[in-house]
């Protein structure tokens, strides 16, 4: 059994239940010892994590309260119990635990909702320092594990903030935003902040008014995964536009300490006249990952139309969608037939989204395997490992069922791939049956398979056809020096000439690819032979190049 372990955040998201979100950065913290202080903990988010906005925040809560430190457990763990004063929302218990531990610390502003208390951006993405004597309103979800109510553990939200009394600003907002949530379904939610928003620029503009209106802004332009799906559809159809101007939208944001409540006010009241295209496409991707999160059955017709597109940018969104929704086995079909695709493109940026909606998990070990080894000769940046020394165990039948990863492994060195394909091609084989072995040699770049490629060639029939179309697919490096001297060879029959101009149209559209997703490099370029063989293949008298001369054509005599 191949091992699968994870280095880092990113790659392993589950799409778990409500509840279970809102224990991730507890649930991991309870793993470890508390020697030394609180804050001297560093935390690290998901990628894509979407700070929940005051409003989701209260939607999220099983209870709120407003709370006070009860007593300091320094030797015990998580550290503080606290005591409930008043209850907000929901039956939470009179007692609860929480992580913290008593130091003096500055108090929450009184106004400002844009932010969490300042402890939150000093390492442990929580405020844990507390004090007895004060009221702190502290937001909290049953964990089924522990069987009560905890504190939620969002990062950088605004989970345990202090407050003076039951009266207090953000008292007052947290019972103006749960009576809109309690009495209108979630579509009518966001009219009637639409609709409070508008009241509020009506009124004197005081600082608590100024900080609600923010708050209420904020809200509306982030297009977190939280937000209904016709809202989300509405808002991506507007950013589909050709032309702007385009609507506002806010992605993941809020875990960098040094950004102020005015940083964060420019960039939510952005005008639409000032959002680029290119910053629309972020907007509708960051969308796009929004809806995959699911369940939302109704935006299906949206996912099927990307994935007729052919967009590679696409293809790990789709893939998430169809995981969460009940179609894994097309999205792993899906995976096996794009991911040499993807990985011809050679583009870290690519492969990295696309690792991050790949249901890696639910992969054959013979796939993650072959992926992780063409990932790490390739020197890309990936969050899984598979022991190398475990690649031997990988059946030789596996190559045939994974013929396009195991073409991966080749380019990758790795040799008894290699060594399989040249047995393969020694035996006996049906024409067909030949295609996988040949293609495997063909994009090694050992030399005991580079010296059998002339032989391959020079057999003509399948196995120079299937030499000719596996170029196609080949990184520039690999392919040039073949391109070349096959496209000089004199005795192509039209078959192989028909076949040779397909392989180049489809290597120049590869290349028009790589250059509108801004790659840089070998990939993106358009090799200045492509234009003089097929004017050679069309039969056109011309005089070789200056640069030919180093590239001999085939000779088979």
């Amino acid at each position: 059994m191949i091992k699968i372990s994870y280095d880092g955040p990113g790659i392993r998201r589950q799409s778990p239940s409500a509840k279970h979100r809102l224990f991730v950065a507890i649930l991991a913290a309870l793993a470890f010892k508390m020697l030394l202080p609180a804050d001297a903990y560093a935390c690290s988010v998901l990628r894509g994590y979407f700070v929940p906005t005051n409003y989701e925040l209260i939607q999220l809560a099983d209870a709120i309260v407003i709370a006070e430190v009860d007593e300091f457990l320094p030797n015990e763990e998580p550290g503080v119990r606290f005591r409930t004063v008043e209850t907000i929302k929901g039956h939470p218990n009179e007692k609860f635990l929480g992580w913290g531990y008593d130091n003096e610390a500055v108090r929450s502003d009184p106004v400002d909702l844009s932010r969490a208390h300042p402890n939150a951006y000093r390492g442990p993405c929580v405020r844990q320092s507390f004090q007895k004597d004060r009221l702190y309103v502290m937001f909290l979800g049953f964990n089924e594990h522990l069987g009560e109510m905890i504190p939620m553990g969002f990062p950088f939200a605004r989970v345990n903030e202090d407050v003076t009394d039951s009266d207090a600003f953000w008292v007052r907002v947290i019972r103006l935003y749960l009576d809109i949530q309690k009495s209108r379904e979630s579509m009518a939610q966001i009219e009637r902040l639409r609709e409070l928003a508008q009241e509020i620029r009506g009124r004197e503009q005081t600082a608590e008014n100024s900080a609600l209106l923010l708050d209420i802004e904020t809200h509306l332009v982030t297009m977190s995964p939280r937000k209904p799906t016709q809202y989300l559809l509405d808002t991506y159809r507007a950013l589909e536009m050709k032309s702007g101007p385009y609507p506002n939208v806010v992605g993941s944001w809020g875990h960098e300490e040094g950004s102020s409540k005015e940083e964060i006010a420019a960039m939510v009241r952005r005008e639409s006249e000032d959002i680029t295209e290119e910053e629309a496409g972020l907007f509708k991707r960051t969308i796009l990952w929004s809806l995959s999160e699911g369940p939302r059955p109704e935006a299906l017709s949206l996912f099927e139309d990307l994935l007729t597109r052919g967009d590679v940018n696409h293809l790990p969104i789709v893939m998430k969608y169809l995981v969460n929704h009940g179609q894994l086995e097309r999205a792993k079909r899906l995976a096996m037939e794009k991911t040499h695709i993807v990985l011809s493109l050679e583009h870290g940026h690519v492969i990295q989204q696309f690792l991050r909606g790949l249901p890696l998990d639910e992969m054959s070990i013979d796939y993650r395997a072959a992926l992780y080894w063409n990932l790490r000769e390739r020197g890309f940046q990936y969050d899984f490992r598979v022991e190398a020394e475990e690649m031997d165990a990988i059946s030789p039948s596996a190559y045939r069922e994974n013929g396009k990863l195991a073409i991966a492994m080749a380019t990758a060195y790795y040799e008894p791939v290699i060594r399989w394909a040249l047995d393969e091609l020694d035996g006996r084989n049906e024409p067909e049956g030949e295609r996988l072995p040949v293609l495997i040699v063909l994009n090694s770049r050992l030399d005991m398979a580079r010296e059998r490629l002339f032989g391959l060639f020079c057999d003509g029939g399948r196995r120079r056809e299937f030499m000719i179309q596996g170029l196609a697919d080949m990184d520039q490096f690999s392919a040039e020096d073949w391109i070349i001297r096959i496209g000089q060879f004199e005795g192509l029959s039209e078959k192989e000439k028909e076949l040779f101009v397909k392989m180049l149209a489809s290597r120049i559209r590869r290349v028009e690819v790589a250059r509108e997703l801004g790659v840089r490099g070998t990939t993106a370029m358009y090799s200045r032979d492509y234009d003089y063989l097929l004017r050679f293949l069309r039969g056109e008298k011309l005089q070789p190049p200056e640069w030919q001369k180093d590239f001999v054509p085939v000779n088979c005599n």
